[in-house]
Formats: structure tokens, sequence, C-alpha cells
């Protein structure tokens, strides 16, 4: 109910604290709308714009416009192109599809596999670490704060970034629970020396 009570209205009250950010994230289960507004205002400060299009959903008009990276899962991917995403060739006709909409840089999660990503200089695939998963909650989540914190705003380190993803990832499916699953930046470490 929280995501769905945000309005414009806060987002134009908001500007100070969006201006102050690095990157900001939204996703489906916020008003479209809302993300919109929001986007528009980073975009004028700077601030680095990824969009979790998650559940998919028709996007709206100009959303794409202010977005720097779409960060799909493999089943949103082609809800969203019509493309079904089974191995790199689909995946490169997905970065395609986004690039005629309007989108260079993406980003498709494939679960215990890995993430494919495109850009308009590289693109490729990091598998996942492989573990022993007993709760998937907050795994996406994780993954999406993870890289958000990583990557730097032209793109040049993805790479590293999406590792780090999937490192914080591996942890946060060896345990239970949303919150308390989600690793520290010292738990990574420790893990992944």
């Amino acid at each position: 109910g929280a995501n769905q009570a945000m309005s414009t209205d806060i987002i134009a009250d908001s500007e100070t604290v969006i201006a102050d950010a690095d990157v900001l994230i939204s996703q489906f289960e916020t008003p479209q709308t809302v993300a919109y507004e929001a986007f528009k205002v980073a975009k004028k400060h700077g601030v680095m714009t990824i969009l979790n299009p998650a559940p998919a959903a028709d996007i709206l008009d100009g959303l794409l416009e202010v977005t720097d990276l779409i960060v799909p899962n493999e089943t949103e991917s082609a809800t969203l192109t019509g493309i079904n995403v089974t191995d790199i060739d689909s995946m490169d006709q997905n970065a395609a599809k986004f690039a005629s909409m309007g989108i260079q840089n993406l980003i498709i999660t494939v679960g215990d596999r890995g993430a494919y990503y495109h850009t308009p200089d590289a693109s490729g695939f990091v598998p996942a670490f492989k573990v022993n998963a007993k709760d998937t909650t907050a795994a996406g989540d994780t993954f999406i704060g993870a890289f958000s914190s990583k990557v730097l705003k032209d793109l040049s380190n993805i790479e590293m970034a999406l590792t780090y993803a999937q490192q914080a990832s591996s942890i946060t499916v060896q345990r239970m629970g949303a919150l308390p699953s989600i690793p520290t930046t010292e738990e990574i470490s420790a893990e992944y020396k």
C-alpha cells in the first residue's frame, strides 16, 4: 500500500532529497507517473536512474527517455519485448528491441544462472555464484541495491558491479527472510576475499 500511496506531489516536495542521491531506483509497484516525475527530477540534477520494470506492464510514454538503465528479469524482459529469453542470442535480440524502445543500457537477470548486460560499449554475461539457496526473498532487491552501490555513472565498471551484486545475492538466498538476509559490505568482503 505504501508504494501505491506515492504521488507526484511527494516527488515535488522531495527534490532536495533526490538531488542529493547518487542513484534513483524505481519499479512498477509504484505508479509509473510517480517514477516518471522522480526520474525527471533526478535527470535535472545528474542523478543516475535505474528502472526495475516489475511487475512487467506497458511502459509509460516518456519514462524510458529519463531512464539510464533498465533491469528486468527474463520473464519481464520477454513480456516487454515479446522476445523469449532463452540464450545469449535472444538476450541480444531483447537488447536491440529495448534500444528501439529508447533505452540503450540493459541488464537481464536470469535467476541462479546470472545476469546479461548490454550497453552501447559492451555486452556480456556474468554468471551467478552457485550456493545452496534456502529462501529467495529479497534476492532481486539485494542484487539491484548492491549493483547500484558500486556501478559508476558511465557504466564503465558494469561487470565488476554485477559480480558484486551476484556475491551479495548469493549470500541473501542462503538466509531466511527479507531484510535480515541482506548482507553488509563487510559480510560480502569476508565471503568473497
